[in-house]
């Protein structure tokens, strides 16, 4: 018994006389090396195709228009729907050959077209794509499609 208090004494020596933690300094986080900011107020558009109403105009049409997809059965906009957020809410998007918007969206059916492993992430805010920071962007380099595979 006498053993055990005098290693229980022991012990509390020994961690009373530990150094003090400064708790502050731990919870210190360094500052980034980067910044974060709103998007810009302004487009960068090149400089030999600046942005016009007629070609906004175009945009929209065409935006909704499926003359653009393969099959012509299937628009921008069936799988970047404003009432989405402009995305889709399916984990796999059905493009051709479907019917119907978002979750609702099903293959026609007989379908002999294989689904493609891909989302349809939102287009908001495309017009940035290319943008390195706040202030530099590059508009006819700007990576197009989560895969990058084209350039606009």
């Amino acid at each position: 018994m006498n053993v055990r208090l005098l290693l229980y004494l022991l012990l509390i020596v020994c961690t009373a006389c530990k150094k003090k933690v400064d708790y502050t300094t731990i919870a210190k986080v360094d500052e980034p090396s980067f910044s974060f900011s709103a998007l810009p107020s302004q487009i960068n558009t090149p400089s030999d195709n600046t942005l016009s109403q007629e070609k906004i105009a175009l945009g929209k049409l065409l935006f909704f228009d499926p003359i653009l997809s393969g099959n012509k059965d299937v628009a921008c906009v069936t799988c970047h729907h404003p009432s989405h957020g402009y995305a889709e809410f399916r984990d796999l998007s059905i493009g051709v050959n479907g019917i119907g918007l978002g979750v609702n969206r099903k293959f026609n059916s007989p379908n002999t077209i294989p689904l493609v492993k891909r989302n349809a992430y939102t287009v908001l805010n495309t017009a940035f794509n290319g943008m390195i920071d706040s202030v530099t962007s590059n508009p006819k380099k700007a990576a197009m499609f989560w895969d990058n595979r084209i350039s606009s």
